[in-house]
């Protein structure tokens, strides 16, 4: 009995050491293991995760391997852009923010552990992310020493495993990085290295930065003629290898292409087009230099996307705010810059979307970046809730502000509607009737499927006349010559720079069992609703709006047949309104049909409700109308008119056209074109417009050929006159393809 007490003991006393031995295993082990099981579980779930507890885990124990998913997800699966929260730039601006969680996981954070997985991660495809990621850092700082050990490193590790075959392109990769950074003979010494494979696509590569090669050393004729012969030889292989893509969607080509284009531009008048430097500086107003911002020169067919970590001229601000691109290549750019959060906390950058930098080789380029601070709004503000008819807006003055214009905003949960109320504001303060709000309009359908999207919101429809809904606004100030000065919406993180939030709710009328009907997602029910209201009241502004918006969904699909079921309702509410969004409305719908005389009768109204100020972008509208009614000296002046009162250049191609078609000397148009840029990516076979590129292929075509000029008169002949058919067969009948991209641009763009 006593034995089998004692061993009865011994065994609680070995499950009591148990115990205590497992405790600290689980919070060695066992602990982390469940934490990371929470991590993905959040991930999994859309759930964000703060980067303190994935450092933690990065320095917790656990697996090696579950380390390195750790950091390839977090650090190497492509978001590049998190290095920065806030991209800026001319033609748009991202905030990587708005979709993660914040404080981000800085470079300095993150380096380490890059470093450990270039060291002793797998060798996969991440181990070529985690080469560049570091790579483009070293390219960044300027430190060649360092870009050189990463890349023998790289090589190292990747000679020794099944995924040799990948250092080829790896090698590209960092000829592309000297070049950037000026190290010519070093790139030239990577180059003669690489042994290619058989392959039209890897031959195709080695050519187009042999090219690359030739142009950073100022050889732009040996350049164009290397490209040239690069893409002939690519051409050739590429049907032997009989591939079912089209050539032109292969990257490679696109790229020598787009290489081959800006070397025909054609050299400036000195005749020697070489590469250029741009350098800068990023300040505050005041004076404050911004450090460690980033900033980017972007080719004209990138700047509508996102910026990759691959775009050739990147760079780093300094302790000064101070930048440089050296080896600049002719083309056409534009600088974009990386904020953190802090950086532009409380401020704005101005940039006026056709803010070009122009290279030709002639000269350097200083280019500087000021970040303006934001305006303050003072009321409506702060949830302010209003009933009166009559709303007054009024916000900070500001220095050489000749005028201000407002913008409206429907929030709706994470996603804000933003709408312009197209008038000029001159003072600091201005009383708008609640009506002007509701005759801003944002949807326009051409069939009821459009609703059935996830992301349509009906309440949208309804727009500022909802007294449920929540709306804010902002205002924009701008100089005499139309250049914008500043904004009060921008980034307000500090408590000092937050100020008045510019938000309201308007409650001045009631929902109607229509409007009920509208916001439960049931339109054809509300449309007929909205409808049935105006057989007993013709006038009810309210249902004239609704039905206006609504009647879209019974196009079918077509645009045309919505505007001309839109039409007679916009007309009554323009003829009871006179607002000129309306008569704006019946400008346009006149424009887009081609009716001249009612055209000019919604103009002259259009006119008399601004009194007699047109905005500059609305002249050009006008301009166009007079052009395509043979009044061509009449548009020019007027396309000019609107240009020197800050047009956004958008009909500069049609301005081209009228003057070459008045006889006006080229060279005088091609300066138009430099003077006055835009440069615009079509759906359609010419890719991306820049006017200044294609008046200086007509001019080369002139050149070798004086009667191109009368070929070139009479396809303008039938685009002005609008004859189509007749179009169409001179384009097909035309050989010069100089002449029939230019129409073919103009059709597009207008």
């Amino acid at each position: 009995m006593r034995n089998n007490i004692t061993l009865k003991i011994k065994h609680l006393v070995m499950i009591m050491t148990g115990i205590f031995i497992l405790i600290p295993l689980a919070s060695i082990y066992l602990i982390p293991q469940l934490e990371l099981g929470i991590v993905k579980y959040k991930l999994a779930n859309g759930s964000g995760v703060g980067k303190d507890k994935i450092l933690e885990l990065l320095e917790d124990n656990i697996l090696p391997s579950q380390k390195y998913h750790l950091i390839e997800e977090h650090f190497l699966s492509g978001e590049w852009m998190n290095d920065y929260a806030i991209y800026v730039g001319p033609s748009m601006t991202t905030s990587v923010a708005a979709d993660h969680d914040w404080p981000f996981i800085s470079w300095e954070e993150k380096q380490p552990y890059i470093e450990d997985y270039l060291e002793n991660g797998p060798i996969n495809g991440y181990l070529q992310t985690a080469v560049m990621e570091l790579a483009y850092e070293a390219i960044r700082e300027g430190d060649d020493a360092r870009l050189q050990e990463i890349y023998d490193r790289a090589v190292e590790r990747l000679e020794k495993s099944e995924h040799s075959y990948v250092i080829p392109e790896l090698k590209f990769s960092f000829i592309e990085l000297h070049l950037q950074a000026g190290n010519l003979a070093k790139a030239e010494s990577l180059l003669e290295q690489i042994d290619v494979p058989d392959h039209a696509y890897a031959k195709a590569e080695k050519k187009q930065y042999e090219a690359f090669l030739l142009l950073r050393k100022g050889q732009l004729e040996e350049a164009l003629a290397t490209v040239q012969q690069g893409l002939e030889e690519y051409r050739i292989a590429w049907e032997k290898e009989e591939n079912e893509d089209l050539i032109e969607q292969s990257g490679v080509y696109e790229e020598m292409k787009k290489l081959e284009n800006r070397l025909l531009t054609g050299p400036p008048a000195n005749g020697a087009a070489e590469v250029a430097k741009v350098s800068g500086n990023i300040s505050r107003q005041d004076g404050t230099p911004i450090k460690d911002a980033g900033v980017f020169l972007r080719d004209a067919a990138d700047v509508t996307s996102s910026i990759r970590p691959d775009e050739w001229y990147q760079a780093k601000t300094d302790a000064a705010g101070n930048f440089e691109f050296t080896g600049v290549m002719p083309g056409d750019y534009q600088v974009f810059a990386g904020f953190q959060m802090e950086q532009i906390d409380g401020y704005f950058w101005p940039v006026d979307m056709n803010d070009w930098v122009r290279i030709d080789g002639t000269e350097n380029i200083q280019y500087n970046i000021t970040l303006a601070p934001l305006l303050e709004v003072n009321a409506p503000a702060n949830e302010a809730v209003l009933e009166e008819e009559t709303i007054d807006f009024s916000w900070e003055a500001v220095d050489e502000a000749a005028y201000y214009m407002l913008d409206f905003h429907i929030e709706e949960s994470d996603v804000s509607y933003g709408m312009s109320w197209d008038s000029k504001v001159e003072e600091n303060q201005l009383s708008l009737p609640v009506e002007s709000l509701y005759n801003i309009y944002l949807n326009f359908f051409t069939d009821i499927a459009e609703t059935k999207n996830d992301y349509f919101n009906p309440a949208t429809v309804l727009g500022f006349e909802n007294p449920e809904g929540h709306y804010s606004w902002n205002v924009k100030a701008f100089d005499e010559d139309g250049n914008l000065i500043t904004q009060s919406n921008g980034y307000r993180l500090a408590e000092e720079t937050i100020g008045n939030l510019p938000t309201m709710y308007l409650k001045q009328r009631e929902l109607t069992a229509e409007d009920e009907l509208l916001l439960a997602g049931e339109l054809e029910q509300a449309l007929d609703g909205y409808r049935n209201v105006l057989t007993t009241n013709p006038d009810d502004l309210h249902s004239l709006r609704m039905v206006a918006r609504l009647i879209g969904i019974e196009a079918g699909g077509s645009f045309s047949t919505a505007q001309k079921l839109q039409q007679p309702y916009y007309e009554q509410l323009a003829e009871l309104t006179a607002d000129p969004i309306y008569l704006n409305q019946m400008l346009h719908y006149y424009y887009d049909t081609s009716d001249w005389e009612q055209y000019e009768k919604w103009y002259q109204k259009y006119k008399a409700a601004l009194g007699e100020t047109i905005d500059p972008y609305t002249k050009s509208i006008h301009a166009n109308a007079l052009l395509f009614q043979g009044e061509y000296e009449e548009a020019a002046n007027l396309h000019k008119e609107a240009l020197l009162e800050g047009s956004d250049n958008h009909n500069i191609g049609n301005l081209l056209a009228v003057e070459i078609y008045l006889g006006t000397d080229l060279d005088e148009v091609y300066d138009l074109a430099k003077q006055y840029p835009y440069m615009e990516y079509t759906t359609g076979n010419v890719g991306v417009v820049d006017w200044s590129v294609l008046i200086s292929d007509i001019k080369q075509a002139v050149h070798d050929d004086a009667r191109v000029i009368d070929t070139l008169h009479e396809g303008l002949m039938f685009f002005f006159k609008e004859q189509d058919t007749e179009l169409q067969e001179w384009k097909e009948q035309t050989e010069q393809t100089s002449l029939t991209k230019f129409i073919r641009a103009l059709e597009e763009v207008y």
